[in-house]
């Protein structure tokens, strides 16, 4: 059955003002979260005090808190114009899968790039984007088969953003180490051009996820630059979570729930984190238990 985790990223906030992973991994235990998924320093330095040497004892810390390592994140954008810069988000991560290969994190979560229509290189529309996208992946892919390490592609930064589009490059490089990690919330975020129905989604991309991150968003007012903003999971009724719960349960899914809380503008993240994951738990257990009605 799934289990649930949490992204250190649903407590940035609190990592700059001074918590350490080791107050991190016990609030979230805790709560009862099963796993955590780590940070690259590349890319999240905040999650580290001297990476060398944290690296060393981490995966021994994680399981004194009852933790498993649920998956390995970087931050990379293959979608710029730079060719500088396209090199070093490929160098970020390779580096990556080298630590999640030491590691033995499950997966590695990658983005493919940004659209300019959301923080992107200007001019960097859809059609190049997804372009420069792919010429990114070729260059990495190699390389995690070569270490044994999974890539999970989150959609997120649009490039790719649409399930259509995940799925059109899980065919094209039909490798057991190129696979999806699912947004649930994203496909339906205040950055997108078109949402799209993540229980939809999932129908088209479930033979391809090995790993999930789940929030929850509540509508701003209008004439607010984002539509929807963060809230406790669970509530805001926007993301039909407890459904696709259900769907990840009726599909068998074995792997890691992260929750990524982004809700800290109204609830702050000490409060709000530990309450999501009490609600995460409840739906799984909710879909659990209809799961076992069904067999």
């Amino acid at each position: 059955m799934m289990k649930i985790s949490c992204s250190p990223i649903s407590c940035a906030k609190m990592f700059h003002n001074g918590t350490d992973q080791d107050a991190y991994f016990k609030m979230i235990a805790e709560a009862g979260a099963e796993g955590s998924d780590l940070m690259a320093p590349e890319g999240y330095p905040w999650f580290w005090h001297d990476f060398e040497s944290e690296k060393k004892t981490i995966r021994r810390r994680l399981r004194d808190h009852g933790l498993a390592l649920s998956g390995y994140a970087t931050n990379n954008n293959f979608a710029q114009n730079d060719p500088a810069a396209v090199q070093a988000s490929v160098d970020k991560v390779l580096a990556a899968i080298r630590t999640a290969a030491e590691l033995e994190a499950p997966c590695v979560r990658i983005f493919g790039g940004f659209h300019c229509g959301c923080g992107g290189n200007e001019g960097m529309e859809r059609a190049k984007g997804l372009e420069f996208v792919l010429r990114g992946l070729e260059k990495v892919v190699p390389e995690a088969e070569k270490q044994g390490v999974v890539l999970a592609l989150e959609n997120h930064g649009r490039l790719p953003g649409l399930s259509y589009e995940i799925e059109t490059l899980c065919r094209y490089f039909d490798s057991p180490s190129f696979r999806v990690l699912f947004d649930c919330a994203n496909f339906m975020a205040f950055n997108m051009d078109e949402v799209e129905n993540p229980l939809t989604a999932y129908a088209r991309l479930k033979p391809w996820v090995v790993h999930c991150h789940v929030k929850s968003w509540q509508p701003e007012p209008l004439g607010s630059p984002r539509r929807v903003e963060g809230c406790v999971a669970g509530t805001g009724a926007i993301v039909p979570l407890q459904q696709f719960f259900y769907a990840l349960a009726e599909n068998g899914y074995e792997g890691f729930c992260s929750l990524e809380y982004e809700g800290g503008k109204y609830v702050p993240e000490a409060e709000g984190v530990p309450k999501s994951l009490r609600n995460l738990r409840e739906m799984k257990r909710a879909a659990e238990t209809v799961a076992a009605f069904r067999r």
